[in-house]
């Protein structure tokens, strides 16, 4: 104040003298001391004198009058009359290049401060294009000035979202300074802080992130005496990256000793210590804590409320909605996690309007949470909306756009809508592959889902490739014993087990089930879900050798069945079917009849008996109808074989008629059933009915497959098996001929198979009294099954020789004759 009134009073002195350049000189200072204590409009009349001074003294385009209206520029600029300073700014940018040249240092200051008046009305394109003019200036000096206007550019790339022109600009202060004011200066630590701030944000590389946090950190600590406000900055950036990097100790570290050094600072109240709140929320979320999680982001939205006075709508608070409902969805909180998204997106609406990016990420929450809830419809609306605005605003190829196209393509899926669920799978694929890396996350997450379309497509060479491929992208992002893995492996080892590839099945499936049991427990659902499949995979392998039994898989799966689901739930009905196979196979009846019986029983109280095939696959109930009706199959099997052909037939109409309704006409197990019914029919001598059944399986199947498949050959069998007891010996030996050259030519002249038939065709000439032809015929089935390996006392090779010593006695009776 002092120094204000010695100017104005040699100001006062001045006017009277005889050197009036002198007063513009000390007008032009006073402004400048004025303008140093922010009392702008003072200084706008000192300047505003000096360039009238100058404009008499030297003329219109004196370098004083450019140097006094830059000024002015200033000061209007400070005070928020973008116009006005802008228009002083062109002015002095004219006398300057008109004075000086177009690549003088002035200039580029002049076109620095135009940049800084654009950015303020909101067009940081035209800043940008003032600034990289100034830059071309600039370059010429490796200087301090280059390296402020480098950082200023970099604060522009930053607002416009080109990170690698952002990056460039701040990598390139960082040496600048360095070079100039050496390794350990503040402004050196300034820079670091926004390339840090570059790394994390825009290119989500969080470990150089972090690397120039610590360093910024560490300058700021040698050469201030004191923290400040901005060290707190520091540290919370800091934790935020620990965080992203899974170091939750660490993290936790950084956003308490920012709040500690908010609190030492009397800054209690400041935003850093909101977010440092909300940074442990985030890391306490990712240790799984979610109780104390919703603690500490409700302690934030109360802070919040307490800064802005009361005032409860803002997109900070509804930022803290969304976090809030993030954690209430762990807890298993559904409508309350609902009803904190719905808060959030009125509050965005109110606020930033529908289509801000905030508003699309309420959205697409919404809908992964109404997906969560089996809510499709509503989950499919409310990402659709998002898609839109993200789309809008941030492009086809973004990054949370391939969110979008995730949730619906997940959607999509979820509804069984495969046709419309691939397309959206495959662009969230190749945009996560391209924003985020071959190895993220969200690029194994998107093959997986992309797998298992595949799969219901039946296309499982590519579900396969898929599934590969996610397996390990999962395994590096969250270790190789999270429950995702386990997803994975389970898709794969049903995948092999439809390939046959038994081995490998077994494999994984047994690696699933011990992340599974570490993970949830020996009793918990999911590892019942993952017995079932490995028994069914070690079943159909024939190799269980050092592996675990199947029938012990099954026997395990339905005790955890029936603890966790109830008594009579399908799956319980599912493991009674397959554990009655093996125990049937074991010759154990009695419990294999017991478990087919339950097995039905179960299936009868919880399903229709002729469903309607839309609704099944409406409610997504196929494989509980197919199941059933492989039971009712599985109990009218045995009920034959017992010789109850009543029931048997009952029972095979009704696994006939679900099997049609769910499969259609033109299906192996509907032919495979027809045969069976077929069979029973020849016994209750209704031939022609038989008949009728087996010669339409036998053309659907030569119209299918050819009339060399063995499929052909089963059937032939079948005729046989009725012609023999209809006693028509030269159509059966007709078709067991027929279906004997198919099993030579595609199964081998040497398999059990062929050995089989051999058999048979010895049955039918015995049958006819041809003893010799038959004793020739079974001469060579014991053979062929000596070739295969079975041993003398094998039931096979026993039953041929039962059937010998009979036809032995025959020949010696008539001999005897």
């Amino acid at each position: 104040e002092n120094l204000i009134q010695c100017f104005q009073s040699v100001i006062a002195l001045a006017k009277n003298g005889r050197f009036p350049e002198r007063l513009g000189k000390l007008y032009h200072q006073q402004g400048s001391l004025q303008s140093m204590h922010k009392q702008y409009r003072s200084a706008l009349n000192s300047f505003t004198e000096a360039i009238q001074v100058y404009k008499s003294t030297h003329g219109e385009d004196h370098l004083n009058v450019a140097n006094a209206l830059f000024n002015v520029g200033v000061c209007l600029k400070e005070t928020g009359d973008a116009d006005r300073a802008m228009k002083c700014f062109a002015r002095a940018l004219n006398i300057s290049r008109s004075q000086l040249g177009e690549d003088h240092p002035e200039v580029a200051e002049t076109l620095q401060q135009m940049a800084e008046v654009y950015r303020m009305k909101g067009d940081v394109k035209g800043a940008i294009k003032w600034c990289e003019q100034a830059l071309q200036i600039r370059r010429y000096n490796e200087d301090l000035p280059l390296a402020t206007l480098l950082s200023f550019s970099g604060e522009l790339y930053i607002s416009c979202d080109d990170a690698d022109e952002a990056e460039r600009s701040f990598r390139e202060c960082v040496r600048l300074r360095k070079k100039i004011l050496g390794e350990e200066h503040l402004d050196v630590a300034l820079a670091l802080y926004s390339l840090g701030f570059i790394y994390e944000t825009s290119r989500r590389d969080f470990k150089k992130s972090l690397k120039c946090y610590e360093e910024a950190l560490r300058i700021r600590k040698y050469t201030m005496e004191d923290d400040d406000i901005e060290t707190a900055r520091c540290y919370l950036h800091l934790g935020t990256v620990h965080s992203a990097l899974h170091s939750e100790k660490k993290a936790s570290f950084c956003f308490g000793k920012a709040t500690v050094l908010c609190s030492d600072l009397n800054e209690s109240s400041h935003v850093i210590v909101e977010d440092a709140v909300v940074g442990q929320g985030h890391a306490l979320m990712s240790q799984e804590k979610h109780e104390e999680a919703l603690v500490q982001y409700e302690k934030a939205r109360n802070m919040r409320r307490g800064r802005s006075g009361g005032k409860e709508e803002s997109k900070e608070t509804a930022d803290l909605r969304v976090y809030e409902a993030n954690a209430l969805e762990k807890l298993g909180r559904h409508h309350e996690a609902l009803s904190r998204l719905v808060s959030a997106l009125d509050m965005y609406k109110a606020t930033v309007g529908m289509e801000d990016l905030g508003t699309a990420g309420a959205l697409h929450r919404l809908a992964e949470l109404h997906l969560e809830m089996g809510e499709g419809d509503e989950a499919l609306a409310s990402a659709q909306q998002a898609l839109k605005i993200r789309k809008n605003r941030l492009g086809k190829h973004d990054e949370a756009t391939g969110d979008t196209y995730f949730i619906i393509g997940k959607t999509f899926f979820v509804r069984k809508d495969l046709e419309t669920a691939r397309p959206c799978l495959e662009a969230a694929l190749e945009i996560f592959r391209h924003k985020r890396g071959a190895s993220h996350i969200s690029v194994a997450d998107s093959m997986f889902y992309l797998a298992c379309v595949h799969e219901y497509k039946k296309d499982f060479d590519e579900a396969l490739k898929l599934f590969q491929g996610a397996l390990p992208g999962r395994q590096n992002a969250l270790g190789k014993d999270h429950l995702l893995v386990s997803d994975v492996l389970f898709r794969l080892g049903i995948i092999h087990k439809k390939r046959e590839e038994f081995e490998l099945g077994s494999d994984c499936l047994s690696e699933c089930l011990r992340i599974r049991t570490d993970a949830k427990g020996e009793d918990h659902a999911i590892v019942a879900d993952t017995l079932f499949e490995l028994a069914g995979t070690l079943k159909d392998s024939r190799l269980v050798s050092g592996k675990l039994d199947p029938s012990q898989c099954y026997v395990d799966a339905i005790r955890i069945y029936r603890q966790s689901l109830g008594e009579t739930h399908v799956k319980v009905a599912k493991c009674l079917a397959r554990l009655g196979d093996i125990l049937e196979a074991k010759g154990d009846r009695k419990k294999a009849g017991n478990c087919f019986e339950k097995s039905v029983a179960i299936f009868e109280s919880k399903l229709e008996s002729n469903p309607n095939v839309g609704n099944v696959r409406e409610m997504g109930l196929e494989d509980d109808y197919d199941a059933y009706a492989e039971a009712l199959l599985d109990w009218a099997t045995f009920l034959d074989s017992t010789g109850n052909d009543g029931s048997a037939m009952k029972t095979y109409r009704r696994a006939l008629m679900l099997f049609q309704t769910l499969r259609g006409r033109d299906d192996e197990v509907i032919d495979n059933t027809l045969c069976k019914i077929a069979n029973v029919l020849g016994r209750q001598d209704r031939f022609g009915e038989a008949l009728q059944l087996l010669e339409q399986v036998k053309k659907r199947r030569i119209a299918t497959v050819g009339e060399n498949h063995p499929l052909v050959g089963d059937v032939l069998f079948a005729l046989s098996q009725l012609f023999d007891k209809k006693r028509d010996y030269y159509a059966a030996m007709s078709a067991l001929e027929n279906c004997l050259r198919i099993r030579r030519a595609t199964m081998g002249p040497f398999s059990e198979e062929v050995a089989f038939i051999q058999k048979h065709i010895g049955i039918v000439q015995a049958n006819r009294a041809d003893f010799k032809a038959a004793m020739r015929s079974w001469d060579e089935a014991l053979a062929i099954y000596k070739k295969a390996g079975l041993d003398e006392d094998d039931d096979a090779v026993l039953a041929v020789k039962q059937h010998q010593t009979n036809a032995q006695h025959m020949l010696e009776s008539i001999d005897g004759v």
